[in-house]
């Protein structure tokens, strides 16, 4: 009796053990099979110095996103940043790369495929972030001279790196860890500037939207002697006549037939009877419209004045601001950056008779032409390079409040 009594409590003990184990082990997450899952979530930070490039593939009716970590670029300030991305239509391809894919309770399995013929695909960036960073320490609630003076300020301390006249076409083009300045988004061609023709990654000309001539000798970018009617590029030059948030890619004709005219809107009272005006610009969607003085046929050369599509007016007032309070003389100019500021005067770049009305028509364009995804990857783009933005294309109101 007493043996079988022990028997039992015996029993009991050793299946309590077992049953109180059981119960106290979390269940195993099954395997998961990747071919099963249909969205990657991508986690990252582009404070660190490892940029990581993306894609988007779809395997059999898996949308899958792959990372190409491309080594050490410019650092980026941006927060963290999660996204999750389902677009299936490959656009650039890669060799080897590694696919993490993160599943369920944060857990992680990856898997491998291995592509021929491949290049870096676009860049993940979180604009909102980038742009609240990069303003921290400005004031951007001051009005007049006073914001112009601080955003010159802020502007100047950011500007760490100045590109040399010969390196800008590379950019306007598309370099290895950096995409092209002037892409236009989802189609991987750059847009030259007043006609919107589409190019892949051709740089065209170099096009000055506050023109060498009309700079106060600011930016002239050649090495010619005075008496020397030939100009000869200055590859070393720096300044604002190579500053990639002023120089633009443009047709080469529509450059020359600009020139270094003023620009202005034949609508306006100050020109409406000046004819004819001649559309050039072929290849795309829009037209220069340019004015030459006794001009009334035969083979046009270059203009008076010009005036651009609406399309692009925002773009040029906004670039003219930027000069203006960049490169205009200011007391808050770095001791060893002087050299760089001079003065500028907006009646030059602009066809009006004084410099009110020139910001009038600066206000009326920026608010006409609210800026487009181009100007925000202009920006994005410039900081990594050259560690400035463009701030009336972050805040396009701050155009009228530093005019006043």
């Amino acid at each position: 009796m007493k043996k079988s009594l022990l028997l039992v409590l015996l029993s009991l003990a050793s299946s309590c053990v077992v049953g109180c184990t059981e119960s106290q082990k979390e269940p195993e997450e099954p395997e998961k099979d990747p071919t099963e899952i249909t969205k990657i979530e991508i986690v990252g930070n582009l404070n660190k110095k490892n940029y990581e490039y993306n894609d988007d593939w779809d395997f059999s009716g898996l949308v899958v996103n792959v990372v190409q970590r491309n080594g050490e670029k410019t650092k980026l300030k941006s927060s963290e940043y999660t996204q999750t991305i389902t677009v299936k239509k490959p656009k650039y391809l890669t060799t080897s790369l590694g696919i993490t894919v993160k599943y369920n309770r944060k857990k992680t399995i990856s898997a491998t495929r291995v592509f021929n013929d491949i290049s870096v695909a676009d860049e993940v960036y979180d604009e909102a972030s980038e742009v609240e960073q990069y303003y921290e320490d400005c004031n951007t609630k001051l009005t007049g001279t006073k914001l112009l003076n601080e955003l010159h300020r802020h502007s100047f301390e950011k500007h760490t790196y100045f590109v040399k006249y010969e390196d800008v076409n590379s950019y306007i083009r598309k370099m290895k860890e950096y995409d092209s300045t002037d892409l236009i988004p989802g189609k991987h061609n750059t847009e030259f500037f007043y006609t919107g023709k589409e190019s892949n990654y051709t740089p065209g000309t170099r096009e000055h939207v506050w023109a060498c001539n009309d700079s106060s000798g600011l930016w002239y970018h050649d090495s010619r002697d005075k008496d020397d009617e030939h100009c000869v590029d200055n590859p070393n030059y720096f300044g604002g006549g190579s500053d990639l948030l002023h120089i633009r890619p443009s047709d080469s004709t529509v450059n020359t037939a600009r020139g270094d005219a003023p620009f202005v809107d034949f609508d306006d009272a100050e020109f409406r009877s000046t004819k004819p005006v001649v559309e050039v610009g072929d290849g795309g969607p829009y037209k220069l419209k340019c004015y030459k003085k006794g001009y009334n046929s035969g083979t046009f050369e270059y203009a008076d004045l010009v005036e651009v599509d609406d399309h692009f007016k925002g773009d040029v007032a906004r670039t003219i601001a930027y000069i203006y309070m960049h490169y205009k003389s200011n007391v808050n100019t770095p001791s060893d950056k002087t050299s760089m500021t001079g003065s500028l005067s907006l009646s030059k770049v602009l066809g009006y008779s004084t410099e009110n009305r020139c910001i009038e028509i600066l206000k009326k364009w920026n608010n006409l032409d609210k800026p487009s995804d181009v100007e925000k990857h202009r920006n994005h783009i410039a900081q990594q390079v050259q560690g400035n933005r463009n701030p009336f294309v972050d805040d396009y109101t701050l155009l009228d409040k530093m005019f006043g």
